[in-house]
C-alpha cells in the first residue's frame, strides 16, 4: 500500500471520512489521471512554447518557469530556476522545491 492510501485508510477507520466518499474521490481521481496521460503530449508542447515567453519578459517569473520544468521532467532546469527566485519561502516555492527533489513530474495543487 501507497503512504497515501494508508493515511486515507487511517481516516476511514478512525470516522474522519466515510468509506463512500473515499471511494468516490479515489474513482474521480483514477479517471482524471487517465484522461491527462491522454493528454500528456499536447501538455508538454504547451509547455514548451510558454518557456520562451516568459524567459523574454522583462522580469521573468522564476518561481513559474521551475514550475514549468518541472512538470516538462527537466528537474536540473527546473532546480536552476528555483535557486534564481526572489523570494525563497512560502508554500509554493516549498512544494514546488520538494517536487523537484523528489523527481516528480505531476501537476501541484497548492493553496493556502
Amino acid at each position: 500500500m501507497r503512504r497515501s492510501e494508508v493515511s486515507a485508510w487511517q481516516l476511514i477507520k478512525t470516522g474522519r471520512i466515510k468509506f463512500s466518499d473515499f471511494r468516490h474521490f479515489y474513482q474521480i481521481n483514477k479517471q482524471g489521471k487517465a484522461d491527462f496521460r491522454s493528454f500528456e503530449k499536447q501538455f508538454i508542447q504547451n509547455l514548451e512554447k510558454l518557456v520562451p515567453l516568459i524567459e523574454q519578459e522583462e522580469m521573468p517569473d522564476m518561481l513559474t518557469l521551475a514550475e514549468i520544468y518541472r512538470e516538462m521532467g527537466k528537474f536540473r532546469l527546473a532546480l536552476s530556476a528555483l535557486e534564481k527566485t526572489e523570494y525563497q519561502e512560502g508554500i509554493a516555492f516549498s512544494k514546488i522545491k520538494r517536487a523537484i527533489l523528489l523527481r516528480r513530474k505531476s501537476v501541484l495543487k497548492i493553496s493556502g
